[in-house]
């Protein structure tokens, strides 16, 4: 075998070459978005097939992938993929990471901070834990590089060459927590001749992307490549906060000698911006036909400002679910202008005698709320939810930054009958990060967190044929350290709960004008080790049989502390483990040690893991293969790292997700290699799978079983000579079984970020005359998601709204394909969407709200070298 790793790098992993089909081969805001879908749909399938060529030579681009670590046809492989050239992505104006899930049926984006961190959620599959030190159930690869935490899911998409979307569990060839499925960006190789770009985009709010790569021949053999990246963008929303505006001292405080309410002195940026660069080098040594290694470099930095949440007033339905005589335990949540009217000031509402019910955290101990529509203090955003205007008065100017760096080192070597492959990866990724945690201008919480993360990651493969079959066998190693510390703090100068109320006369430290935070401080050590095998072999000419089997040793060390300390600085986390803060210690008369907030921690685990696969593909003629398979996946269990929940120590630890995975699908090649289109249809059955509670302000995993079915399809076609046309849909029904929702309430609901339809579309015309010397191509595109819930309790206020999204572009390049200028509009009808939230209704009487940004309309230029 001969390696070609400088010429498309399809040794590591996924590789999608695009390229001319050769011949007889194989091949709830619904009027706006329904319309401009039907339109183009229509006219694009409406179009006379002009120009059919009997020599094959116009039809749709070939795609072949490597999702099985070997060169096949996107229509030969047996499982559900989404593949997408660095070309395709550039046109379809996908910069970031994530923004693939918009175009890929099955597929949506969790997380949090505003959207500063998301994470993919694949067939439901989703773990929406904010903690770093939680791995999610969809496993990311850069260059063959597994990226451990999921902050690494999102990041800045340049001089990219493919991506591919491999849906169901992926554990038996990927192995790292790959339950839902596993995504791979493969970046741009050194070549053998020197070519670059250059490219400039600029729009709406300032915004500017600069993106240019450079490589060739450095030496006889040897080849370099350098790519950098730039974007940044003025802030989207207005922060109108005004400490004139703030609410009069709770007469609990000034009856103990407290003064007016202030807020810490600082900046108070405007929010919903970005700032970020990258910088990523490569060299490629092949000294012979038969060896190469490939040693890779990157550095990013962002800084996205304070996170872009809004505010919604809300109203918690509590109960006495736990017997204690405290109507306390929260049932249900509804908008505050969803309840009755006759309950719309009520700051919480009794499920049973329909009363107003008191929550502590804003000190005034009455039960109600001066506004129907409001927060606990009666705020209401000044221009409405999603408008261009906050009131935070938490937001300073170093409240975020987030940096990552790392070495990767790719060896392949082909013998006579095998090949050897060798992929070594060492990054270390660090965040700080602090927020108001209402999100608007009382200054009552500040959440704060700080990480460092750091693997290394090491993969040997060998792999071979025979006259009937393909084979692959490999090890693989994982070792990673997490320290991740988080505190909630009372706002210097304002509400202070804890040290005015919560500890006062209990601790020392705390009083009527003292401001402290409770801050834990987590410690996770990973070492992860796995051997894997893989076959496929030919049962007859038409009939394949794929099995797959990998076994792991997972062994984790946790430590955990949680403790208070003096608030000494709002938008850095205090804690012992980050910061050398001193913990308060407890009064003389109970022994003055240090005061756990919550119960110390430690745990040491050893267990052994497995998943395997099989499957047969059946291929009755060309141009239709069939499929069908039963997967088994495994995620591995963790640790939960509380702020506020309170705990058993059985519940700190939860335990391995198994997915049993039933899937049968078809891949088909039409109309003279014109029409392409696939479908899967599968059935998942979880045990133990790992739902993540949001609760106050925190969280925790817990293992529940669930089950979920659905179906996916997806068409590409090419209707007549220059018109492209792709629609996808997905649908899927979901339900997480038997849940506790509050203390002995326990019901079926559905996973977070999981909406149960899905359609995404686009159309695309080059125009058959030149203009300039050149080509003028016309594109829209655009994707629909219905409702679906940011909070795995399925409450009223966790309802997130459907919406659609449409993009277009117009473009012009030469006849040479070397510039090109184009016009473009993202969100094109200015939709307003959520993308994310949380729920605070017993803190603040109100939600967090996050969404996507609003229309952008720009000019990019590309030149070519």
């Amino acid at each position: 075998m001969k390696s070609e790793s400088s010429a498309n790098g399809c040794d590591s992993g996924v590789c999608v070459k695009m390229g001319r089909a050769r011949a007889g081969a194989p091949g709830d805001r619904l009027t706006r978005g329904a319309a401009s879908v039907a339109v183009g749909v229509v006219v694009a399938l409406s179009t006379p097939a002009r120009g059919l060529a009997q020599d094959g030579a116009v039809g749709l681009a070939e795609v072949v992938v490597t999702a099985q670590r070997r060169e096949q046809s996107l229509q030969d492989v047996g499982i559900a993929v989404s593949a997408f050239s660095g070309e395709q992505l550039r046109e379809l104006g996908i910069t970031r990471s994530t923004d693939v899930a918009f175009q890929t049926p099955g597929v949506y984006v969790s997380g949090d901070g505003g959207g500063n961190q998301q994470q993919f959620t694949i067939r439901g599959s989703t773990q929406s834990d904010f903690s770093i030190l939680a791995e999610g159930p969809n496993a990311l690869y850069v260059d063959d590089a597994y990226q451990v935490t999921q902050l690494g899911q999102m990041f800045a998409l340049f001089d990219i060459d493919r991506v591919e979307v491999l849906k169901g569990p992926q554990g038996t060839l990927f192995g790292r927590n790959a339950t839902g499925g596993l995504i791979h960006f493969v970046t741009k190789r050194p070549t053998r001749e020197f070519e670059g770009y250059a490219d400039v985009a600029f729009g709406r709010f300032d915004s500017l992307r600069l993106e240019a790569a450079f490589g060739g021949p450095l030496a006889e053999g040897l080849s370099g490549r350098v790519s950098a990246f730039h974007y940044s963008h003025d802030p989207i929303y207005d922060n109108a906060f005004s400490a004139a505006g703030l609410p009069p001292t709770p007469q609990f405080l000034a009856a103990q000698g407290r003064g007016p309410l202030t807020v810490a002195p600082g900046e108070r940026r405007d929010v919903f911006q970005a700032d970020q660069w990258a910088l990523r080098g490569q060299l490629l040594w092949e000294p012979t036909d038969r060896t190469s290694l490939l040693a890779q470099a990157h550095y990013a930095h962002s800084d996205p400002g304070p996170p872009p949440y809004h505010q919604r007033g809300t109203v918690a339905f509590v109960a006495d679910t736990n017997g204690d005589g405290v109507e306390g335990e929260v049932v249900d949540t509804a908008f505050a202008g969803d309840v009755p009217a006759n309950q719309r000031l009520c700051e919480q509402i009794s499920i049973s005698t329909g009363n107003c019910v008191n929550s502590v955290f804003d000190l005034d101990f009455d039960g109600v709320r001066p506004g129907a529509t409001g927060d606990f203090w009666g705020y209401v955003p000044p221009n409405g939810l999603g408008g261009r205007k906050v009131e935070i008065d938490h937001a300073p100017a170093d409240s975020n930054d987030r940096q990552i760096h790392g070495l990767n080192l790719h060896v392949t070597h082909d013998f006579e009958n095998v090949r050897l492959a060798a992929v070594t990866s060492w990054a270390e990724q660090e965040k700080r990060q602090s927020l108001d945690v209402d999100s608007g201008p009382v200054p009552q919480f500040i959440v704060m967190d700080e990480m460092q993360f750091d693997w290394i990651t090491q993969e040997l493969r060998l792999e071979g044929d025979t006259q009937r079959s393909r084979w692959l066998a490999g090890a693989y190693f994982l070792s990673s350290e997490g320290l991740f510390s988080q505190g909630l703090a009372d706002s210097l100068g304002g509400l202070n709960v804890f040290g005015g109320l919560f500890f006062n006369g209990f601790l020392p430290a705390a009083g009527p004008n003292e401001f402290l935070e409770a801050t834990f401080d987590a410690r996770l050590k990973t070492d992860s080790y796995s051997l894997f095998g893989h076959v496929d072999f030919d049962l007859t000419e038409t009939l394949e049989l794929t099995i797959g089997v990998r076994g792991i040793v997972e062994e984790k060390d946790y430590v955990y502390r949680n403790r208070l300390y003096r608030n000494e600085r709002d938008n850095r986390v205090d804690s012992a483990q980050f910061a050398g803060a001193v913990p308060l210690r407890l009064p003389g008369a109970l022994g003055g040690g240090v005061f756990d907030f919550l119960p110390p921690h430690e745990e040491r685990t050893s267990d052994f893991l497995w998943s395997a696969r099989t499957s047969l593909q059946w291929r009755p003629y060309d141009g239709l293969m069939l499929y069908g398979g039963v997967n088994r996946g495994v995620k591995a269990g963790s640790f939960n790292s509380p702020l506020l929940t309170q705990l058993t120590p059985e519940e700190y630890g939860y335990e391995e997700e198994v997915l049993m995975a039933y899937e049968a699908g078809f891949k088909s090649t039409l109309w003279q290699n014109r029409v392409r289109l696939n479908g899967a249809f599968y059935y998942y059955d979880y045990n133990d799978y790992q739902a993540f509670q949001f609760i106050g302000t925190s969280g925790a995993v817990f293992n529940v079983d669930a089950k979920y079915k659905g179906f996916e399809l997806e068409l590409v076609a090419q209707p007549a000579d220059g018109v492209d046309v792709g629609i996808g849909i997905a649908y899927i029904d979901a339900t997480v079984e038997d849940l506790l929702v509050a203390p002995n309430t326990r019901r079926d609901v559905r996973p977070t970020y999981t909406p149960k339809t899905k359609f995404n579309y686009l159309v695309g015309y080059r125009l058959p005359s030149t203009l300039f010397g050149g080509n003028l191509r016309l594109r829209f595109d655009g994707s629909y998601a219905s409702s679906t819930y940011n909070n795995i309790n399925n409450f009223g206020s966790h309802r997130m709204d459907a919406y659609w999204l449409g993009n277009a572009r117009v473009s012009w390049q030469d006849a040479d394909e070397r510039y090109e200028f184009a016009l473009f509009a993202s969100n094109v009808f200015d939709e307003t969407y959520q993308i994310q939230g949380f729920e605070l209704s017993t803190i603040c009487g109100c939600d967090e709200a996050a969404f996507g940004p609003p229309r952008i309309v720009g000019l990019q230029g590309r030149v070519r070298f």
